[in-house]
């Protein structure tokens, strides 16, 4: 039972994981589309560092954007193996 549990909030936290890469990620890719001289919406211009789009600005938003997706899609690609395997034992 105690192993059951591990496993499962081991589960609950990558998928949490995931899940967030995924929302973060493809926000920073909408800032990323944000045309060179408009303004960056406010939760990003933390990270960013500038209130205005530049080339700089795009750049980083378009680096961090795509390793927050590819995060995410190591999530999924986690979780599709795990059910596969899953699958697969209870069919044997």
């Amino acid at each position: 039972m105690d192993n059951r549990i591990q496993r499962y909030t081991v589960l609950g936290i990558i998928a949490v994981c995931t899940l967030i890469s995924a929302i973060l990620g493809d926000s920073l890719l909408g800032v990323w589309g944000v045309d060179i001289g408009e303004p960056i919406p406010g939760a990003w211009r933390w990270l960013l560092g500038d209130t205005i789009q530049s080339f700089r600005t795009q750049t980083v938003a378009l680096l961090v954007g795509v390793i927050l997706l590819g995060f995410a899609l190591g999530g999924v690609w986690f979780f599709i193996g795990a059910g596969y395997r899953w699958l697969r034992r209870q069919l044997s």
